[in-house]
């Protein structure tokens, strides 16, 4: 599993285009922190730790995509498919008010025993940093088949970011 450290290392400063939209890691009971430092004129991508530690191994990692430029868009992207209240209510109460209307995946990507969310949410942090949308970027991955999306996946890391999985 990746720690909020490696994300941020990936997205704040590898990744050309996302490091430029790129706003931090926070534990879901810290995501209000994250306020002053979203430009509501350009692209926000805010990675959330489901275990209140913005840069701890994580229990599971979620990403935040709000966007005004050309058009408004937002995405809350967990590759498990579950709401945000599942989470916590912050999270469930902070999306609703900065991001009411949000595409989210339409289906799980993985299985809650596999540790690949921290990879999803970069895989879609690239995506929507250069346009894309949720649904674009999931005809990599098929639904129920989890082994062979998390393939799929690690051919992407290593073709964009010469990532080696252990």
């Amino acid at each position: 599993m990746l720690s909020g450290k490696a994300i941020a290392q990936i997205l704040g400063r590898d990744d050309p285009v996302c490091r430029n939209y790129y706003r931090g890691v926070y534990g879901v009971n810290t995501l209000h922190e994250c306020v002053p430092f979203l430009d509501l004129n350009s692209s926000n991508i805010i990675v959330v730790n489901t275990d209140k530690v913005p840069h701890g191994s994580g229990k599971h990692w979620l990403l935040v995509h709000i966007s005004t430029t050309p058009n408004t868009h937002a995405a809350f992207v967990d590759s498990l498919d579950r709401s945000p209240e599942a989470y916590s209510d912050e999270l469930g109460a902070f999306l609703d008010y900065y991001i009411p209307d949000r595409e989210q995946v339409p289906f799980p990507l993985q299985s809650p025993t596999d540790n690949m969310c921290g990879y999803y949410a970069i895989y879609f942090a690239n995506q929507l940093c250069r346009g894309r949308s949720v649904m674009t970027a999931c005809k990599r991955f098929k639904e129920t088949r989890f082994r062979a999306n998390g393939e799929s996946l690690k051919v992407w890391f290593m073709d964009n970011y010469n990532v080696a999985f252990p």
